[in-house]
């Protein structure tokens, strides 16, 4: 079990619930909490970073972020014009540039290495073949 760990003005901790295991993080300011289930890709990033005196810094933006998200709506919607206000545009550009370029990563090798690869699958393929021919006429002339 990860031990209580302060970051900034939270603290994360690793506890026990009625329907699994959790990782929260709760202001030291206020009430305010959010929390992840352990069968959850959050869960296992937040255990990580909360080890990780290295990504503290980063951790603690994170937070500030999902806690001003949550607690600030005002920063986020005009309340006359019922607009997005521009912090909640410029955090959904960053967000939609940040998941094109997670996409980016994952795609494939590219239309040269496919091509490649799909030649050296029907050249070993001919080849095969080729061998398969000879075994057979070699046992036709026995």
């Amino acid at each position: 079990m990860m031990e209580s760990v302060r970051i900034g003005n939270f603290v994360l901790s690793e506890e026990d619930g009625a329907s699994g295991r959790f990782i929260s993080c709760t202001s030291v300011s206020d009430g305010w909490r959010v929390s992840w289930r352990d069968d959850t890709e959050m869960y296992g990033i937040m255990m990580m970073f909360g080890r990780d005196k290295g990504t503290h810094e980063y951790l603690h933006g994170l937070l500030n972020m999902m806690y001003v998200a949550t607690c600030y709506p005002h920063d986020l919607v005009s309340i006359t014009t019922r607009k997005t206000a521009p912090f909640m545009e410029g955090f959904v550009a960053l967000f939609r540039d940040e998941q094109l370029y997670e996409l980016s990563l994952k795609k494939g090798v590219g239309k040269a290495k496919d091509d490649e690869a799909l030649q050296e699958a029907a050249d070993m393929e001919s080849l095969r073949e080729d061998m398969k021919e000879m075994i057979e006429d070699e046992m036709n002339q026995k």
